[in-house]
């Protein structure tokens, strides 16, 4: 009965020592979060507090007109300059979230919608723009050697800047019309 109570034991402690050997602690990531203004980011919010409450290292890379995105004691955020005012953002924003939600459209309204939508883009391409071209931010982006980037495919500035990077873009986009999300991606419904 001894033999066999020591066998086991030894059997045990080899096979945790060899476990031991193999296994290794998990680590959190270091994601650049790229988010899209307005609703995009609220719907993206929940995926970085919990992504940081696992212990990710997020850094929320956002332009300095931004308007809902804030500091989190969760995750750090820095900006970036561009050459549109917080004022025109949310002029344009405000436009355009009216069109779409407020009421039914009728012919003129879509052309008005498209042309909202096309000034909307254009602002947010002068503010990729803003920030491929500051060489200064994208070298200190390169030194930080994050591990992925989290963006939003409603605009290409994220997939842009993950490219720069040399790094993976990870979309997070989520009830786009007739499901269009799952088609595009291939994922399970």
């Amino acid at each position: 009965m001894l033999k066999e109570g020591w066998l086991w034991g030894l059997g045990s402690g080899l096979l945790l020592l060899w476990l031991g050997a193999w296994l290794r602690p998990a680590q959190g990531g270091r994601v650049l979060v790229m988010p899209v203004e307005g609703s995009h980011w609220l719907s993206m919010k929940v995926l970085a507090i919990e992504l940081a409450q696992r212990g990710h290292n997020l850094l929320v890379l956002v332009p300095e007109n931004n308007i809902l995105i804030q500091s989190s004691e969760l995750f750090r955020t820095e900006t970036f300059p561009v050459n549109i005012s917080k004022e025109e953002l949310s002029t344009s924003l405000k436009g355009f979230q009216e069109g779409v939600f407020k009421r039914s459209p009728a012919l003129m309204d879509i052309i008005i919608q498209v042309e909202r939508l096309m000034k909307f883009t254009g602002m947010q391409v002068q503010g990729c723009e803003s920030l491929l071209y500051n060489k200064p931010l994208m070298q200190k982006l390169k030194e930080e050697n994050f591990d992925m980037v989290l963006t939003d495919p409603f605009l290409p500035c994220g997939p842009i800047i993950a490219t720069a990077l040399g790094l993976p873009a990870v979309y997070f986009l989520r009830l786009m019309p007739c499901g269009l999300d799952m088609l595009a991606s291939q994922c399970p419904s």
